[in-house]
């Protein structure tokens, strides 16, 4: 009976991870940074 309940534990801690890691995300990543380089920044 322990090894059951373990073993039902364990796959639903593998699913929920799975799906957290593997799930689409809300935001995109930025495609590119909007920052200028330092050496056209003028001070």
């Amino acid at each position: 009976m322990k090894k059951k309940l373990w073993a039902v534990l364990l796959t639903g801690a593998m699913v929920a991870a799975a799906l957290a890691g593997c799930g689409s995300a809300s935001e995109p990543a930025p495609a590119e940074t909007t920052e200028t380089p330092a050496a056209e920044v003028e001070e």
